[in-house]
C-alpha cells in the first residue's frame, strides 16, 4: 500500500503543512504524523476523508505511487478526477487522443497507465494551463476533415461553457464529440449541434458527461482553398442557374 507516501507528497504538493491538514480533517497532528509515516492506518471514514480533500480516487490513493513523476491529478468541479503529464520541466503536456485511441480514452481517461501511452505535442504560443488534443473524425464540423486535430483547454465545470462556442464532449454514451454548444439548464442537458447541416443536433445529460474541454485552437492538413477559386465556384453557379431559368 502507497497511502502512507501518497498523503506525505499530496499535502506537500498544495502546500498544507501537517497541522493545517490534521485541523481541516478534524484529527491531530500527531495522528497525521503517524499515518504519513505508516505507523498506523485510519479508518474507511478517514480514508474517505482524505480521497475528498485531494480529489483521488481511494483505490489510486492506496494502491498507487502518486509521486512517480509524470502523474498529476486534477479534480473537475461537478465532474471525475482526470489524469495530466508533465515533462521534464514540470510544464503539462498535451496529449493527443486520436481515433485509434478514443474508445481506450473514454474507458481509461483516469488511468495514468492509459494517458501516459498517448502521444504528446507541443504549440506555441499557449498559456500555462491544461490542454488536450484530439482528432477529429468525420465532417460534422466543417471547416475541420477526418484527420484535423483540435487542441482544447480543460473545463472544471459545466456553468464555464458558453452557448454557440465549441467544444470537446467526453461522455460514457456518446464517447468524444466535437460539437457547438448550447446549454438547456431547465433539462440539466447539453445540446450538441454540428456545423454540417446535414447532422441533426442531439442531448446529453449533464450527469453523463465525463470530460470537457474548450476549443483553443486546431491543425489541419488541408491546403487552404483560396478565394479566388470560391469566387469562380460561385460564378459557375450563378451562371447554372440563370441558364436553368432560360430553358
Amino acid at each position: 500500500m502507497y497511502f502512507s507516501s501518497n498523503i506525505r507528497h499530496l499535502r506537500r504538493k498544495i502546500g498544507l503543512s501537517q497541522q493545517e491538514l490534521a485541523e481541516e480533517l478534524n484529527i491531530p497532528r500527531t495522528t497525521l504524523g503517524d499515518y504519513e509515516r505508516g505507523h498506523t492506518e485510519p479508518n474507511l471514514n478517514l480514508i474517505l476523508q482524505f480521497s475528498k480533500k485531494f480529489s483521488v480516487p481511494i483505490d489510486e490513493l492506496l494502491e498507487k505511487d502518486l509521486s512517480i513523476e509524470g502523474i498529476e491529478y486534477l479534480k473537475m468541479g461537478q465532474m471525475k478526477v482526470i489524469t495530466i503529464t508533465v515533462d521534464d520541466e514540470g510544464k503539462n503536456n498535451i496529449e493527443l487522443v486520436n481515433t485509434k485511441a478514443a474508445a481506450g480514452y473514454i474507458a481509461g481517461y483516469s488511468e495514468p497507465e492509459f494517458i501516459q501511452t498517448l502521444p504528446k505535442i507541443s504549440i506555441p504560443k499557449l498559456s500555462q494551463g491544461q490542454y488536450r488534443a484530439f482528432e477529429i473524425n468525420g465532417n460534422s464540423m466543417p471547416p475541420l476533415e477526418t484527420g484535423s486535430i483540435v487542441i482544447c483547454e480543460y473545463l472544471e465545470s459545466i456553468d464555464q461553457v458558453k452557448d454557440n462556442k465549441t467544444y470537446v464532449v467526453v461522455s460514457d454514451s456518446d464517447g468524444v464529440a466535437y460539437k457547438r454548444l448550447i446549454k438547456n439548464e431547465s433539462k440539466k442537458q447539453l445540446i450538441l449541434n454540428s456545423d454540417n447541416p446535414e447532422y441533426i443536433p442531439y442531448t446529453i445529460s449533464y450527469d453523463d458527461i465525463t470530460e470537457l474541454w474548450s476549443y483553443v485552437a486546431h491543425i489541419s492538413f488541408q491546403e487552404p482553398r483560396s478565394m479566388q477559386s470560391d469566387l469562380v465556384s460561385k460564378q459557375f453557379e450563378r451562371l447554372e442557374k440563370k441558364i436553368d431559368a432560360l430553358r
